[in-house]
């Protein structure tokens, strides 16, 4: 059974992705595994409920991957994971999975995020990170997939059924509807993070409004937009 990595950057709609592929029969979530060590190696960082998170898990990259590769039991594993988290040390890891790049238009991105977190800059939001990891996995022979969720949004089970045609995985209709509120899965983070998705049972409609930046968040926009192009070009159309 598959081991299927989506990588993706913050205030997009990996989260409702996650839920959708854990409301499958065949298929449980992993929360953001890395979170920890993410935070461990940045202790400079102030993210909201960080000791919590810092006590809620391995903090060991090794272990975390042993322990992600050796699961089975039959099902298939979803790993919702952040671009930004990723380190030099896990890319011997990347190629057992069947990788997912989940992008944004920028834009919505860091005015989504400056919201939650006032001062960032790119490297916070992961698109440039998205960019290298995609062409490690090209050097080394993989197509990973592309969702672009601005264009996913507009039409959810169209895209959900190529993407689960690109991973050789049947498509599940569970996968368009789920329960309001919590799940099991969820990271101690998600009471900072989740509210929107919380309050969700599909896929919503995309975000009309592209929001107008200025200042840092203007000049953070510009340092990611190729990065972003790069990637869309390989988006599910």
């Amino acid at each position: 059974m598959a081991k299927i990595h989506l990588i993706s950057g913050p205030r997009n709609i990996s989260t409702a992705m996650m839920y959708a592929f854990d409301n499958r029969d065949d298929c449980t979530g992993i929360d953001e595994p890395f979170y920890g060590a993410f935070l461990s190696e940045h202790v400079e960082l102030d993210h909201p409920g960080k000791d919590e998170v810092l006590a809620s898990q391995s903090l060991n990259r090794e272990e975390i991957w042993s322990d992600i590769l050796g699961r089975s039991n039959g099902i298939h594993w979803f790993i919702k994971n952040m671009a930004q988290h990723i380190v030099p040390e896990d890319l011997p890891f990347l190629a057992s999975c069947k990788s997912i790049f989940l992008i944004r238009d920028p834009a919505k991105v860091i005015h989504s995020f400056s919201k939650v977190k006032a001062s960032f800059d790119a490297w916070e939001i992961g698109i440039i990170q998205q960019e290298k990891l995609y062409q490690h996995l090209a050097t080394l022979g993989h197509k990973p997939c592309v969702i672009n969720s601005d264009r996913f949004l507009e039409d959810p089970q169209n895209q959900a059924e190529k993407l689960c045609e690109q991973l050789l995985i049947p498509f599940d209709n569970k996968m368009m509807v789920w329960n309001a509120g919590p799940r099991e899965i969820d990271g101690v983070w998600a009471p900072h993070w989740y509210s929107n998705v919380h309050k969700s049972t599909c896929f919503s409609a995309p975000t009309a409004e592209r929001p107008e930046l200025s200042g840092k968040h203007l000049d953070t926009y510009k340092e990611v937009q190729a990065s972003y192009l790069f990637l869309d070009q390989f988006a599910i159309r």
